[in-house]
């Protein structure tokens, strides 16, 4: 393989990791992230934010066609007051019902959700961002 082989190689597998690498980069940083990854996207809280700033990070990286969905101790957002008026605020919100009869919370936002409209999400969108 001469020189000009490889430099047609290395350019395609580093091409192929760099756009991940900055549209993460650029959603963490609060910036535009580039067309191609303009379709909204599902996140899933599944630990407690109560006593973290998960749901503040989530949302910061979140777009407004972006979809929040909490599930599995998530849910306790539910219960906190403050948490509670900002997830008011949010979009396009689903709560896992399954997990709210669970944990006894009967008062929620958004969209009361099951397993099955979580596939449903997860298989319109892909693959979820998880926020832990």
């Amino acid at each position: 393989m001469d020189n000009t082989e490889k430099s047609q190689v290395a350019p395609g597998k580093t091409s192929e990791a760099l756009p991940e690498t900055a549209a993460e980069d650029n959603n963490l940083a609060g910036t535009a992230v580039s067309p191609a990854s303009s379709a909204p996207r599902v996140f899933i809280i599944n630990t407690d934010p109560r006593n973290s700033d998960i749901l503040s990070r989530c949302l910061k990286t979140m777009h407004p066609d972006d979809i929040l969905y909490l599930m599995g101790d998530g849910v306790n957002a539910l219960l906190d007051d403050e948490l509670f008026d900002v997830l008011t605020d949010v979009p396009s919100l689903y709560v896992s019902s399954y997990d709210m009869t669970a944990r006894g919370i009967n008062v929620f936002c958004g969209e009361e959700a099951n397993a099955a409209q979580l596939v449903e999400l997860v298989s319109k969108y892909g693959s979820p961002v998880t926020f832990k």
